[in-house]
């Protein structure tokens, strides 16, 4: 029996905030006092306690004139606990017109209505706890007047009382390993069982007489995927609806329990004669007398180039996979503090129980995307095989840079990069490769790239033509700014005619245009440059390395631009190209 209070006032001892609102609404409170609130199941206890930000609903119909309006699932908000008192609050639309009422909450608040019956959802999968809307409660019908606008500055009236006694719809079932009990050698981390009556659903409350039943999809079987594994005699609870009928002779009870690494087919139990009534607990001994072996997969964030850590990771099978005992083709790792995860650390999933689902992940492939706070990035990697004797598939993990190119997947081409002694002398269209785009650009298959920067000098007049690459836009997140660091091995040859062995100069910086853009734009901003005369490189011979550029204030409306622009020179007439071999680009985030 819980006493149900109505507050017209505040809380002796506590105070609840209130402001005047807009519109005619107004703010109204109910308190729970007693012992068995009866939300989240505390194993230990047997008992039930409120959890901050729980909701119930109230109904309420005038019982002395047919006029007024009342309320329909109602939601009521806890905003705090006072020892065994649990405070909840709600806004209605309007004042109550004062009368007499009758009343029914529930807990938690019903997924949906249909005419006078109250839908909730019962899942098949649970997390041990009882809690997240597993509790479900409704009151008989009680009487009282209307709901009035909360008054912070008076006490409590407690001649407004009432009572009101809280039903469950559920049986809770307790399940533990005994202690002592060390076949597993590991503590549990789940448990399967199935019924031979539906235990999960959808569970419709009549709201006239208060009575329940099961609707719609429902299911005899049930998981309970625990968030933190559980030590032998620690108690694991589910809710359960309860069966429509007595369980008859033959009507068993099976069970499947699972540690990180093993699991155990239990002796099915014996059924007869229970009916497992609403509101009751059963303790369930999980009697572990074999162990199996449990199939899993670990991945190992092996290294990290990105430059800031990761927050996640999330791993996109290309064809579906079993993770968890279910079908998938996506699986999310994040540590469940919220914290970064670190070079080094692993997470560990199961598979199933059936080594042909880890042998299929042997040699699958999958897309593996990091998130970090500026950015997200992505690799294609194919899984290892599993070998005969192993029962973990490790899987390495390896951050990739924000950008990194070494364009082993290109085929040969030539865009205007070859020397002319005679024409060649435009601004030359941009020629696309993949996302790339360059102007007077070449390359050699599964190597590298060339930018061919061009000059003529004739009677005294030097015209240059530089060339240019511009990478894909970065995948940093949208509305981010960061700085980057830039290195890339480079080497530079040139063929003159009439030259005095000329050089360039080598601008790297970023533009925000779309699309290609001719050899001798200069759209960009190019706050780094160096200088280059050299005839010893050529696709074969990359042997310099530019070091760490800075690029300040990157975006995902930016990429990495090189620029390639021959010495102007004087003289009666000559000529030449000069090339600069690119290979290996790489782009971190500054830390």
């Amino acid at each position: 029996m819980l006493a149900l209070y109505l507050i017209l006032a505040g809380i002796a001892c506590t105070r609840i905030d209130t402001e005047e609102l807009k519109g005619g609404k107004i703010t109204v409170g109910l308190t729970f006092d007693g012992s068995g609130t009866k939300t989240v199941l505390d194993p230990s206890a047997a008992a039930f306690i409120w959890e901050k930000g729980d909701k119930i609903a109230l109904w309420a119909s005038p019982s002395d004139d047919v006029s007024a309006s009342g309320l329909s699932a109602q939601p009521f908000t806890l905003v705090s606990r006072d020892g065994a008192k649990a405070f909840f609050t709600s806004t209605l639309s309007s004042s109550m017109t004062p009368g007499e009422y009758v009343y029914r909450l529930s807990y938690p608040q019903p997924q949906s209505l249909d005419g006078d019956n109250a839908i909730f959802s019962l899942p098949s999968i649970q997390d041990g706890t009882a809690s997240g809307g597993v509790g479900i409660v409704v009151s008989d019908t009680f009487q009282s007047t209307e709901l009035r606008a909360l008054d912070e500055s008076s006490p409590v009236d407690e001649s407004l009382s009432f009572r009101a006694r809280l039903h469950h719809i559920l049986h809770y079932l307790r399940f533990y390993v005994p202690l002592g009990n060390d076949v597993l050698g590991e503590p549990v981390t789940r448990i399967e069982f199935s019924m031979p009556q539906a235990v999960s659903g959808d569970v419709r409350l009549n709201l006239s007489d208060g009575t329940a039943l099961l609707s719609g999809t429902s299911s005899s079987k049930m998981v309970i995927d625990l968030d933190d594994p559980v030590q032998n005699g620690e108690f694991i609870s589910a809710g359960i609806f309860p069966p429509a009928s007595v369980y008859g002779e033959g009507d068993e009870m099976n069970i499947r329990v699972f540690s990180s690494h093993k699991y155990s087919d239990l002796d099915p139990i014996n059924l007869s004669g229970r009916d497992f009534q609403a509101g009751h607990i059963t303790s369930v001994p999980l009697k572990v007398r074999s162990a199996e072996d449990l199939y899993t997969i670990r991945f190992l964030l092996g290294s990290n180039n990105l430059g800031e850590e990761v927050q996640n990771i999330t791993i996109s099978f290309d064809t579906e996979a079993v993770i968890c005992f279910e079908k998938c083709q996506t699986l999310t790792i994040n540590k469940k503090d919220g914290s970064n995860i670190g070079v080094g650390e692993s997470f560990e999933f199961m598979v199933s129980s059936d080594r042909a689902d880890v042998e299929a992940l042997s040699g699958k492939t999958a897309t593996i995307k990091y998130e970090s706070e500026n950015a997200i990035v992505s690799e294609k990697i194919t899984f290892p095989l599993l070998g005969a004797s192993q029962t973990v598939l490790p899987v390495v993990l390896n951050c990739p840079y924000l950008m990194y190119e070494d364009f082993s997947w290109i085929n040969s081409f030539s865009s205007n990069d070859a020397y002319k002694v005679v024409g060649g002398d435009d601004s030359m269209d941009a020629f696309q490769f993949g996302e790339w785009w360059g102007a007077r650009i070449g390359g050699d298959a599964g190597n590298a790239i060339r930018l061919g920067g061009h000059r003529k000098t004739v009677f005294g007049i030097g015209k240059v033509y530089p060339a240019r690459c511009d990478s894909p836009f970065f995948t940093i997140k949208e509305g981010k700014s960061v700085d980057v660091v830039v290195s890339f091995n480079y080497s530079m040859n040139r063929e003159e005619t009439n030259g005095n062995g000329d050089g360039m100069t080598v601008y790297v910086g970023w533009s925000d245009k779309q699309g290609g853009l001719k050899s001798s734009d200069e759209t960009g901003t190019f706050d780094y440059s160096f200088k280059l005369n050299e005839n010893t490189g050529g696709y074969s011979n990359i042997n310099h390395n530019s070091g760490d550029i800075e690029i300040k204030g990157m975006t995902s409306a930016k990429r990495l631009s090189i620029r390639d622009v021959p010495d102007k020179v004087g003289g009666i007439g000559s000529s030449g190209n000069y090339w600069l071999y690119i290979d290996n680009i790489k782009v971190q985030i500054k830390k």
